[in-house]
């Protein structure tokens, strides 16, 4: 699935090849993190939504039906770097300029933003 949409963001938003890897990354970790945490015993389903909001800043939201999360803790920025898991939450807010969690009715809603053009240096 991260693939898929790296590919279309290639085509449609921007060939940056540093800012698509870590657009993939980003969708690799939340679902790495839905099929890890929420769908450990049996495969669920996932959705994967783009949205260009003007031009220069991407929102992408991921849904499942998994139980709840309970948001990230103070562990999941303790990062034992012996570890070959645990990191997806650090990953994510180290990439995503921005990242929420909303529980609708019975679905998970992840929504991360990242700016496309990346700021000039004063």
């Amino acid at each position: 699935m991260a693939r898929s949409a790296a590919s279309f963001l290639k085509e449609a938003v921007t060939r940056d090849s540093e800012l698509l890897y870590d657009l993939e990354l980003l969708i690799m970790e939340a679902c790495a993190n839905i099929v890890m945490h929420g769908y450990p015993e049996e495969p669920g389903d996932i959705e994967l939504h783009i949205s260009l909001m003007g031009s220069n800043r991407l929102s992408i939201e991921v849904h499942d039906w998994s139980e709840p999360f309970s948001g990230p803790s103070e562990e999941a920025y303790d990062i034992n770097p012996h570890t070959e898991s645990g990191r997806g939450i650090f990953i994510i807010d180290q990439l995503a300029d921005s990242f929420a969690y909303d529980r609708v009715e019975r679905k998970n809603i992840l929504r991360l933003e990242k700016q496309l053009v990346k700021k000039a240096m004063p």
